[in-house]
C-alpha cells in the first residue's frame, strides 16, 4: 500500500504543474478560488489536501474531461487513511464542516463481530 504521504506528494507535484502551467502564482491561484497563498503552499507541498479546493483549481484552470477525472482520483486516494477509509471534508455554504467517510466492503468496520 502506498502511504497517504507519498500520494500527497503525487497530487501536491500535480496540482503545482497545472497552476504553473496557467501561468499563475499561489497568491494568484489561491484568490481565484477564496483561499490565501499559503492555503496553495500546503497544498503544493504536500500538507495538506483539500478535495473541495482541488476541485476549485481544477474549474478556475478550465481542466475537464480525464484530466479532471486523474486528479481528483489522486486527490481522493491522498485522503485515504491508512486504516482503509476515504474522507472527504467540506465546507458547507453556512460554514459547517461536514466530513463524509466511505468505509470499504472489506473493513473491519464492515463486519458484526457480535456473534
Amino acid at each position: 500500500m502506498i502511504s497517504p504521504y507519498v500520494r500527497r506528494l503525487r497530487l501536491a507535484t500535480e496540482v503545482r504543474a497545472l497552476r504553473a502551467g496557467a501561468g499563475l502564482t499561489a497568491d494568484q491561484l489561491g484568490k481565484r478560488i477564496g483561499r490565501s497563498r499559503a492555503d496553495i503552499s500546503r497544498l503544493e507541498n504536500g500538507h495538506v489536501v483539500d478535495q473541495a479546493d482541488v476541485i476549485k483549481i481544477l474549474d478556475v484552470l478550465g481542466v475537464d474531461g480525464d484530466r479532471w477525472t486523474q486528479v481528483v482520483t489522486i486527490a481522493r486516494e491522498a485522503r485515504q487513511e491508512p486504516w482503509g477509509l476515504h474522507e472527504m471534508h467540506v465546507v458547507d455554504p453556512d460554514g459547517v464542516l461536514l466530513i463524509f467517510v466511505q468505509i470499504p466492503p472489506e473493513h473491519p468496520l464492515r463486519r458484526d463481530t457480535r456473534g
